[in-house]
């Protein structure tokens, strides 16, 4: 079964009458109201920053707009993930075998859809299209891949590396409001990950929906082994442009390596939990 995962979707016009509904039913799960962000969320030290030589070599007004870069990739990234939960957990709701399961994932969408307000409220206007590469190939995972798949891609997988991230993002938030907002996310995403644990069974992967599980298990490792490159872009973006060596320094300083191997450890050791190893290789 194949869907539209949304990311590009368009929002309605603020006149429509959907919205007001859409506005009421939110208001049952969640009491919205305007929130107000720092220019900046999350520190230097939340992205390794202050050990950089190439960041401390900025004056002050490009070191303010790295973090500003920075943390606006973060969010933007967060409203896209939780915009595509929305398709994914609608498609699992369709494609489930159980009653028990259907409902768990129409209430999941539910958590979606309050995620996605709760994130949208922090922007003056949200985002309506990005070209991120991460985001484009997670839209294709969940328009594509069948319910054994994406469940072992999203749920066993991605939410389970999205507990860690947003309890990280969390920590490291400057803005008290988004960091309540943040730790809420990752106690549902841990819910949501649970759920895909306890119904994974790797024996039911064969043929070709294995060889394309398979696939993209590969894929998102070796997106995960180019390291901190975002916040390496923003850097190189506020001097204009670095040379081989500046850019070799710079992902030093970061410590890239180290992310790398904390992630991939993180991601085996979930692949491991649910016997799925050997699709890593």
């Amino acid at each position: 079964m194949r869907v539209n995962a949304g990311l590009d979707s368009a929002s309605l016009p603020a006149e429509h009458p959907a919205r007001r509904i859409h506005a009421s039913a939110l208001r049952r799960r969640w009491s919205a109201s305007a929130r107000h962000l720092a220019p900046a969320p999350w520190g230097a030290e939340h992205f390794g920053l202050e050990r950089s030589l190439a960041y401390l070599a900025l004056p002050p007004a490009k070191r303010l707009a790295v973090l500003i870069d920075c943390g606006r990739g973060l969010l933007e990234e967060a409203y896209f993930i939780e915009k595509l939960g929305l398709a994914f957990s609608s498609k699992m709701a369709l494609l489930a075998d159980s009653t028990e399961e259907r409902a768990t994932h129409c209430l999941f969408a539910a958590d979606e859809a309050v995620h996605l307000a709760q994130i949208a409220a922090f922007f003056p206007n949200p985002p309506a299209r990005t070209q991120d590469a991460f985001l484009r190939w997670l839209s294709g995972v969940i328009a594509e891949l069948p319910a054994d798949g994406g469940r072992l891609l999203i749920q066993v997988l991605l939410e389970g590396w999205g507990i860690t991230h947003y309890r990280s993002l969390a920590r490291g938030c400057r803005v008290p409001s988004l960091r309540d907002v943040l730790a809420s996310i990752a106690r549902d995403e841990a819910l949501h990950h649970r759920n895909g644990v306890a119904l994974f069974d790797a024996a039911r992967l064969k043929g070709r929906t294995r060889r394309e599980a398979s696939q993209r298990v590969r894929q998102l490792l070796d997106m995960v082994r180019a390291g901190p490159a975002r916040v390496a872009a923003a850097v190189e973006r506020a001097h204009g442009g670095l040379g081989v060596e500046a850019r070799a320094a710079l992902y030093a300083d970061l410590r890239a390596a180290e992310h790398v191997s904390a992630r991939l450890t993180l991601l085996n050791r979930l692949l491991n939990s649910v016997g799925a190893a050997s699709l890593a290789g």
